[in-house]
């Protein structure tokens, strides 16, 4: 494991400060969720409990259920579409030079 303190590196001020960092690794051992609306990662213990519960949710009228997967090692990739394309897979990413 590597540690390095995150307060030094570049960020916008209105995005907050970087608390930490995670490899994607970290994604594999659990059940990964985003939270988008409020700002969270959620990482649960792979469980029969937990995954019970994840289920559960997903049937919750106020919950959006985007599957995804790792593709190589880095990028998250979903099944998606673009205004009325045909479904074809994606994946965002954020072009870290215009955030300098």
């Amino acid at each position: 494991m590597l540690l390095l303190p995150t307060r030094r590196l570049p960020f916008r001020p209105s995005e907050g400060q970087i608390d930490g960092v995670l490899g994607t690794s970290v994604f594999y051992h659990f059940f990964a969720t985003l939270d988008y609306p409020g700002g969270k990662l959620i990482l649960r213990r792979k469980t029969e409990k937990a995954r019970a519960a994840l289920e559960e949710l997903a049937k919750s009228p106020d919950t959006h259920v985007i599957p995804f997967w790792m593709a190589g090692s880095h990028f998250m990739v979903a099944w998606g579409r673009i205004n009325e394309s045909e479904p074809c897979l994606l994946f965002a990413t954020r072009d870290w030079r215009a955030a300098a």
